[in-house]
């Protein structure tokens, strides 16, 4: 079987953190994106943590050794996070995704976990039909909820 080698930057581009201007949240997205899909998910050195810089005009700030100022953060445990669920659930290993139809939300379906995510600067509402378990938080999430701008759950 074929797998795709998925990244989000390398030492050939410029950093995600400066390709999404600085903004975490849809870093995030994009990284719980990769993480859920069949393929081998690659993270650059630093970006965890993360790391900015501008590949091009002759700069390497995008090569910049990595730094360990700052490594337990928001975004290192985000990412702990989603490697661990990815570890812990086959369905993202998998390359069927169930698209579900949404005007406002991205929803994809792997087997039995739901994905969604709020791509926009709009919070939108969702209601669940049952409770569920949101993999990433470990809360059991019902009923009526509010995605924020550019929020997700992960649910089972």
């Amino acid at each position: 079987a074929e797998h795709n080698f998925n990244l989000l930057d390398s030492h050939d581009t410029s950093r995600v953190l400066t390709t999404a201007s600085g903004d975490i949240k849809r870093i995030k997205l994009a990284y719980l994106f990769m993480i859920t899909q069949l393929g081998t998910p690659c993270i650059y050195y630093g970006s965890e943590l993360p790391m900015a810089g501008v590949n091009g005009a002759g700069l390497e700030d995008h090569r910049k050794c990595m730094t360990f100022d700052h490594i337990e953060n928001d975004m290192h445990n985000f990412m702990k996070n989603i490697i661990k669920m990815r570890h812990n659930h086959d369905e993202f290993k998998t390359f069927d995704n169930e698209w579900i139809d949404h005007d406002e939300l991205l929803i994809y379906k792997k087997g039995d976990i739901t994905v969604i995510m709020n791509p926009s600067n709009q919070e939108v509402g969702y209601k669940l039909d049952r409770p569920q378990l949101n993999l990433v938080s470990g809360e059991v999430v019902s009923g009526d909820v509010l995605l924020k701008t550019y929020g997700y759950f992960v649910i089972k």
